[in-house]
């Protein structure tokens, strides 16, 4: 479906995960997984350290911000340039992946 959408509204979503289709035989697992009450306390406990390091969560984190607590190694700052030239990022790309990595 990525086809089907525009660049500048793909552009806007932060995270991209192929999740391939499963197997008869893992639908068929019974297996105990996570359950939703324990993803969602390690969400809450990740949204709390955001708050508490910085103020407010990392999607909010402004340009500026992310200037002032996203501070990258020479080694990073290469690589984050070659990859927005090879790729032809954008500045709002480019923003993503600095509050993604925080």
């Amino acid at each position: 479906y990525q086809n089907r959408i525009s660049g500048p509204l793909l552009d806007r979503i932060d995270l991209h995960i192929d999740v391939p289709p499963l197997k008869a035989q893992e639908l068929q697992d019974q297996t105990p997984v996570e359950d939703s009450a324990t993803v969602r306390e390690r969400v809450i406990d990740a949204c709390d350290f955001q708050i508490q390091r910085q103020g407010h969560l990392n999607h909010s984190l402004s340009p500026k911000d992310l200037e002032k607590y996203v501070i990258l190694d020479e080694t990073s700052k290469q690589m984050l340039e070659m990859a927005q030239q090879r790729l032809n990022l954008s500045a709002r790309a480019y923003h993503r992946i600095l509050r993604v990595s925080r």
